[in-house]
C-alpha cells in the first residue's frame, strides 16, 4: 500500500466480520498528518471496529493498515507508543479520586516518574481539574469524567489521538469545552481522528468519512461532501413538525423531507409546487413562518445517500 508522508493513518480494502455480520466492507481512506479526521455513522456503521483495529486492539481479516510507520498485522505494539485511544466506556476507576486514576495510568505506561508533576500539572491545565483531583472519579460529572478520560490516554504525549463518541450523553457546554480542547491540541500538531454519531461535529473536521454498514457513503472536507447535494432545498418552520412531514409524504408534492427540530427541510417535485406545498401548510394552519430555500447541511445529504443505498 502506498502512503504519503504526510499520512498519518491510512487504510486499503480493510474488512472485518463478527460471524455473519459485516462490520467493515472494505474500506479505504487516508488521514493526513496533523488533521482533524471525522468519521461519522449511526450505530452500528462500523466506527468503533474501525477506531478499535487502528488501536492495534482488535485484528482484520483483509486489507491493509498503516498507522505512522508501523504496518498492521504485525506493528500494532510499536504503534501504541505513538497514539492515545479513547473507547466509548473509557476504563476510568471510579472508586478513585481524579489524581489516583492519573498516577495509576502513569504508571501503567511505564513513565519516568521524574517527569510527572510536570506532565500532571499539563494535564490540569488543559482539563481544569486541578481543583477537584481528590474528588472520586465517581462523582464526576459527564464532561469532567470525559476530561479525565482524554487526560489519561494523553499521559505519554502521543501524535496520534484515537477518540470513539466522546461526547455522548455530555451536556452541550461540556461538548463545546471539549472541542475548544481538542482543537488546542489540533493547533500544536496533534493528528485526531474522532467517530461521532452527530452530524453537527462533522462540520469541525478538516476531512470527513461518511459510514454506513462498514463501508463509505462519501469523504472529503465538509464542503467536498456538501458539493455532492444537487437539488433544491427548502426550510418550513411548522408547529408540528411530525404532522406536517407526515402530510408532505403523504401529497407526492415533495422528494424527500427531513425534521430538524420544529422545521422540515424538504425537496420539491419541482419549483412550482413550493407555492402549492406552502398553500397545503397554511390551511392545516401548521406553517409557522416562511419558506426558505437553504444551503443542504451534513445531515440531509447523509440522509439522502443512506435514501439512495
Amino acid at each position: 500500500m502506498n502512503m504519503s508522508d504526510s499520512d498519518a493513518v491510512a487504510a486499503k480494502k480493510l474488512s472485518k466480520s463478527y460471524r455473519d455480520i459485516r462490520a467493515l466492507d472494505e474500506l479505504s481512506f487516508a488521514v493526513a498528518r496533523g488533521e482533524m479526521y471525522i468519521i461519522v455513522g449511526p450505530d452500528g456503521a462500523g466506527k468503533s471496529t474501525l477506531l478499535r483495529i487502528l488501536a492495534g486492539i482488535l485484528p482484520f481479516e483483509s486489507g491493509e493498515v498503516r498507522v505512522f510507520e508501523n504496518r498492521y498485522p504485525g506493528d500494532e505494539e510499536k504503534s501504541k507508543l505513538d497514539l492515545g485511544y479513547m473507547p466509548q466506556r473509557f476504563g476510568l476507576y471510579e472508586d478513585l479520586t481524579v489524581q489516583e486514576n492519573l498516577k495509576f495510568f502513569y504508571r501503567l505506561y511505564n513513565l519516568p516518574r521524574k517527569n510527572r508533576d510536570d506532565v500532571f500539572a499539563r494535564m490540569y491545565k488543559f482539563s481544569g481539574l486541578e481543583q477537584f483531583k481528590k474528588r472520586l472519579a465517581g462523582a464526576l460529572s459527564g464532561g469532567m469524567k470525559q476530561k479525565l478520560g482524554l487526560s489519561c490516554v494523553l499521559l505519554h504525549e502521543p501524535s496520534l489521538l484515537l477518540l470513539d463518541e466522546p461526547t455522548n450523553g455530555v451536556d452541550p457546554y461540556s461538548r463545546r469545552i471539549f472541542w475548544n480542547i481538542l482543537n488546542e491540541f489540533k493547533e500544536q500538531g496533534m493528528t485526531i481522528v474522532v467517530a461521532t454519531p452527530f452530524m453537527d461535529e462533522a462540520e469541525r473536521g478538516d476531512k470527513v468519512l461518511l459510514m454506513m454498514d462498514g463501508h463509505e457513503l462519501a469523504s472529503g472536507t465538509p464542503s467536498e461532501i456538501k458539493a455532492l447535494w444537487t437539488e433544491s432545498l427548502y426550510q418550513a418552520p411548522c408547529r408540528d413538525s411530525r404532522e406536517a412531514k407526515s402530510i408532505l409524504d403523504d401529497s407526492r408534492m415533495v422528494k424527500s423531507s427531513i425534521l430538524f427540530g420544529n422545521k422540515i427541510h424538504f425537496v420539491p417535485e419541482s419549483e412550482e409546487q413550493v407555492e402549492r406545498i406552502k398553500n397545503l401548510l397554511e390551511n392545516k394552519s401548521l406553517l409557522s413562518g416562511e419558506i426558505q430555500r437553504i444551503e443542504p447541511e451534513l445531515e440531509d445529504l447523509f440522509i439522502s445517500l443512506v435514501t439512495d443505498e
